[in-house]
């Protein structure tokens, strides 16, 4: 696909509290992503499209699709004087059901 590019990266968060959610990201070379690949867990796997400021990450599973629109913000008043794109649904701030963890567990299942 044209402009298709894969990145590898391991995603370490430390726990929201309220709007705000520290985090690091550890780039992986193919190397890297091949050895933990052959570490058994619960896989997930997204594909994530940029637009509206935000990015839009599609869940693909054996009986249901899911996609969650995510933005960052400088400050707290930027997130909450923001609109969402027309097809944002509801916000999932609170929701724990949709956090990366919760999804690789209802693969599992």
């Amino acid at each position: 696909m044209c402009g298709e590019t894969t990145i590898y990266k391991l995603v370490k968060k430390y726990g929201r509290e309220g709007w705000v959610e520290p985090i690091t990201n550890l780039y992986l070379d193919s190397t890297e992503y091949e050895l933990l690949c052959n570490l058994p867990a619960n896989e997930v796997t997204k594909n994530r499209f940029h637009f509206a400021n935000g990015s839009l990450d599609v869940y693909r599973f054996e009986t249901e699709t899911i996609g969650i629109f995510e933005i960052e913000f400088l400050s707290l008043e930027e997130a909450q004087s923001f609109s969402p794109p027309h097809f944002v649904v509801r916000e999932l701030l609170d929701e724990d059901d949709n956090t990366g963890v919760s999804l690789a567990l209802r693969r599992r299942n």
